[in-house]
């Protein structure tokens, strides 16, 4: 279709894929992980580089249901369900791994409504929680609206 954003790789590592299209009003934000790994988005909702209270996460609970709150710290979070979200959640298995495909409402994403900071945190049994880029927002992934 003439005009329809395409999907567009913003950030990997040997863990995982990220990407990004612009849906209008939202964005989707879709990881790509192997097997077992479960990704949790945390949002610098004022992209300042710092935790504050008005940013927040996008988990998954029970490998397809949708986990939503705020962020604490760059490693506590508050509980899921915090975050009153319009954001939807679709998890795909594959024969590589799993796809968590968030469509989440810009104006949840960024108070500027220009773009989006955000690091992963994600976690395996084999290895427990990492980040990708970095654990805080000092060094995250950004789209442009």
């Amino acid at each position: 279709m003439p005009g329809e954003a395409s999907l567009e790789l913003v950030a990997k590592s040997d863990v995982m894929k990220v990407f990004y299209k612009d849906l209008a009003t939202d964005a989707e934000i879709r990881i790509e992980v192997p097997e077992g790994v479960s990704p949790m988005l945390k949002v610098d909702v004022n992209r300042d580089g710092t935790t504050d209270p008005r940013d927040t996460y996008y988990g998954v609970r029970d490998h397809s249901e949708p986990c939503v709150g705020y962020l604490i710290t760059d490693r506590f979070t508050t509980k899921c369900g915090t975050l009153a979200s319009n954001a939807d959640l679709k998890v795909t298995v594959g024969d590589n791994g799993t796809d968590f495909t968030w469509t989440i409402p810009k104006r949840e994403l960024s108070t500027d409504k220009e773009g989006a900071s955000f690091v992963i945190a994600y976690f395996s049994k084999s290895q427990g929680w990492n980040y990708f880029p970095s654990a805080a927002f000092s060094n995250p992934i950004k789209i442009k609206f």
